[in-house]
């Protein structure tokens, strides 16, 4: 050390008063080398994005951290060779400088009064690039230079030449923004560093000492004049023979640059882990490591994430989210959707959709649709949109419900419309219709679900209370504000929701009611492979696994016979719900399989726009989602196993559940086998008993409360038809099952209350219309009467019925007329 000193110190001095002073700073280098310690700065490194399966699907990069850090070990030896060659000849055998070389730039340099010539070595611009501070970079001074040469001799004692060698590739730029020689690979030719061949490499080492100068794209000509020198020299050292040197010196340049944004565009996952990551909304296990990077700070997070060379492993399944968009693309009909070509008056009437897949087990997000294409609009609708859910919402009413002690086979009143008391209001009286404006009717949870009945689940929210119905949906993954406890069309979806919450709370149900947080970062490396962050699964148990089951398989019930249909997975059972607001502004699809749980929303991103007439038709949830939902869970579980949905406990029987939330005990229709109950009067009790309603071939009959007393009393309703008795009524009237048997056996005019006619026959006799006219003549034996008076005896039939006729031929009378018998 003292030799070159020595040596820099005689050159200097031979300038006589150029250095004056300054050549105090060289003693620090021999007593102590105080001041010249070495430190290797950190490299600007971008950050890599990797999809479940270990690839990458995007690159985050800034000004100056175009840079992926590579061994030594993996950079091809026709590399090394190339730029060892061309840069620094003799880099293997000298101390860090070239003494002869930097001599003579010195006295150059000194003659000329500043710095006119370099003579650096590789680990000179190691130390130039990595420890010298800016301000000393620009200074380009004598005293910096001998401080350039002093640091590169000390750091060869302190790093092997490989390792020198390794930093400096790493770290030098080789132009159109790429550092180090992985980019510049990228870059230039498309492909890894370790793939490069003897032309490639060539011109490589050709850029280093002025990229600008030689840049390909720009100066093809001046670029082909450097490689031809780097060809040259390598011939000169005998790493290649000239026949070798002409073959390559006619290979071509490259003439397009890759740009990384062609190769790796960003989508709404992507641009959802960088907001988070940016936002602050990190993982909260993060190691030290990541939070020394990231720090507290926006700036820090941002310099962390573009610089830091991160290696973030995501959940995103890149299978998945292409077809997630092709979902959106084939469901939203062309004429109507969001499209690059449109006008932006066109697309603001128009449609797209959004859509959220969450793993139930851990609560990975799977894939992501925020909307149309992302380079149309880069708002996140999955993340971001608050949307209303429709009739998806009634999902949480029925959990709720069966939380209360409700169960599936549970009844209650669907008819409509229904009228509600609405105190504090606009409207002291909130009245809702079902959809269509169907009448609706009483009958289980389970069926309401189906029908997706809107006055049947507002009874219901009313029944279990709007509160519980907000704090069950908050419990499984939803932020509803708990001031709308008074708001009684909550029920109906009267609140606003994103698809990746709706999503998130369905999941849970899909996992037996363990819930687990939705999450992007399965792991997080450093540039050098260290593990800095990995995520634990963590769920918490928010819903009974029983009340999971029960909700499961009314949610199955629907996909199979109810109004999402059109979602059904062949050979995988799926639950779900669909959801359509009032005036057909937003229409949703959401539910699960064991394996994935995925919401679809279809509507406007920015108003409220009516989708009455899309594709021929006014969009429901049951349309377009439900049918982009069945296409993309389709494809999604194409090469998965058939998992069933669990098994649930075998729950009461079915009692009817009034509006105040109490439930009938005793089924008051029960004592008449096959006759279901029914609201005549839509005041939410029972008040009829109907067989077969509406079934084509039967008449009407039932048993109902005529006197409002709560008694029943039972009769046919009017409905005319053929009754399983073969009795036939003419026009006006209506048959009648006098003695209860499920027959009719007589006719009475429509609407007319069947007066009690038992006093009309004898113990033992029923009183029977014979010949259709509406009235009794005849009384019919029961059975085991005792036996009436012979034939002829005046005392055989009552009065009003005075002839008798033996009508089996046995010798007595069994059978009285009224009017003579032909």
């Amino acid at each position: 050390m003292f030799l070159v000193v020595t040596l820099l110190a005689v050159t200097v001095v031979s300038a006589g008063a150029v250095m004056g002073p300054q050549i105090s700073s060289l003693k620090g280098a021999v007593n102590g080398r105080a001041g010249f310690d070495i430190s290797l700065a950190a490299l600007d490194t971008r950050s890599l994005l990797y999809d479940s399966a270990g690839n990458e699907i995007f690159r985050f990069v800034d000004d100056g951290s175009n840079r992926e850090l590579l061994a030594l070990e993996d950079m091809p030896e026709q590399l090394i060779t190339a730029v060892v060659t061309i840069e620094d000849a003799e880099f293997f055998s000298h101390p860090g400088i070239n003494l002869r070389a930097t001599f003579r730039a010195l006295v150059e340099n000194v003659g000329a009064g500043g710095i006119s010539q370099g003579g650096s070595t590789i680990s000179q611009q190691l130390i130039k690039n990595r420890v010298l501070t800016e301000a000393e970079r620009e200074e380009r001074s004598i005293p910096i230079k001998i401080r350039e040469a002093v640091l590169s001799w000390r750091m060869e004692d302190d790093l092997a030449k490989g390792e020198i060698l390794e930093a400096y590739l790493n770290s030098v730029y080789f132009g159109a923004g790429a550092y180090g020689v992985q980019a510049a690979a990228e870059v230039y030719f498309d492909k890894d560093a370790t793939d490069l061949d003897w032309p490639e490499t060539a011109l490589l080492a050709a850029l280093i000492s002025s990229p600008g100068e030689y840049d390909p794209f720009i100066n093809p000509s001046a670029a082909q004049r450097q490689r031809q020198i780097v060809f040259n020299r390598l011939v000169d050292v005998g790493a290649i023979d000239e026949e070798e040197a002409r073959f390559y010196n006619r290979v071509p340049l490259p003439s397009e640059r890759n740009f990384l944004e062609a190769q790796l565009p960003e989508d709404y996952y992507v641009a959802e882990v960088r907001r988070r990551f940016i936002d602050g909304n990190l993982p909260a296990n993060l190691a030290p490591e990541v939070i020394a990077l990231v720090g507290d700070t926006q700036e820090g997070r941002i310099n962390g994430l573009f610089r830091g060379g991160l290696r973030i492993f995501t959940t995103y399944d890149s299978d998945a989210q292409r077809e997630a968009e092709n979902a959106r693309d084939s469901h939203v009909p062309a004429d109507f959707a969001i499209l690059p070509g449109n006008t932006e008056e066109e697309n603001e009437t128009r449609f797209t959709m959004a859509i959220a897949a969450i793993e139930p087990g851990t609560g990975a997000v799977r894939a992501l649709v925020g909307g149309p294409r992302f380079e149309e609009a880069k708002f996140n609708l999955a993340t971001q949109g608050d949307r209303q859910p429709g009739s998806s919402f009634k999902t949480f009413v029925l959990i709720a419900a069966l939380e209360a002690g409700y169960v599936p086979n549970d009844t209650i009143s669907g008819i409509g419309p229904c009228s509600f008391d609405n105190p504090g209001s606009v409207d002291p009286i909130y009245t809702v219709n079902n959809f269509g404006n169907s009448g609706g009717s009483i009958d289980t949870l389970v069926n309401q679900v189906t029908r997706s009945s809107n006055c049947g689940f507002v009874r219901l929210g009313q029944a279990v209370g709007i509160p519980n119905v907000i704090e069950t949906a908050n419990r499984l993954g939803l932020e509803l504000d708990p001031v709308i406890d008074n708001n009684k069309s909550l029920p109906l979806g009267a609140t606003e929701v994103r698809p990746l919450e709706v999503a998130s709370a369905y999941a849970t149900i899909a996992n037996g009611g363990v819930r687990h947080e939705p999450y992007y970062i399965d792991r997080i490396e450093d540039a050098s492979g260290n593990v800095l962050y990995e995520h634990e699964a963590q769920g918490t148990r928010v819903l009974g696994e029983d009340i999971a089951c029960l909700a499961t398989q009314v949610l199955e019930q629907n996909v199979i016979r109810g109004t999402g249909t059109r979602a059904q997975v062949p050979n995988q059972p799926a639950g779900g719900k669909t959801g359509t607001t009032e005036n057909f502004s937003d229409a949703w699809f959401v539910g699960f399989t064991p394996q994935l749980a995925t919401s679809v929303w279809m509507g406007n991103p920015q108003e409220r726009v009516e989708m009455r007439g899309v594709g021929g038709r006014n969009v429901t949830g049951g349309s377009f989602p439900a049918q982009a939902w069945g296409q993309f869970m389709t494809a999604f579980h194409e090469d998965l196993a058939s998992v069933p949905f669990p098994e649930c406990t075998a729950t009461r029987a079915g009692r009817l559940i009034r509006e105040d939330g109490d439930l009938v005990t005793e089924n008051p229709c029960a004592v008449y086998p096959g006759y279901s109950p029914t609201d005549t009067n839509n005041d939410g009790t029972i008040d009829q008993c109907i067989v077969n309603p509406g079934s084509l071939g039967y008449v009407r009959c039932g048993v109902i409360d005529t006197g409002d007393d709560g008694l029943l009393e039972q009769y046919c309703q009017p409905g005319g038809g053929r009754n399983s008795g073969n009795v036939n009524c003419g026009v006006g009237t209506s048959p009648i099952d006098i003695n209860g048997d499920g027959r009719a056996d007589t006719c009475s005019a429509v609407g007319q209350q069947q007066q009690d006619l038992s006093s009309l026959c004898d113990p033992g006799y029923n009183p029977t219309d014979t010949n259709g006219d509406g009235a009794v003549d005849v009384c019919v034996e029961v059975s085991d009467a005792s036996p009436p008076p012979r034939a002829g005896s005046s005392e055989a039939c009552p009065p009003g019925f005075p002839y008798g006729a033996d009508t089996n031929s046995d010798g007595t009378i069994d059978t009285c007329y009224a009017n003579p018998v032909p």
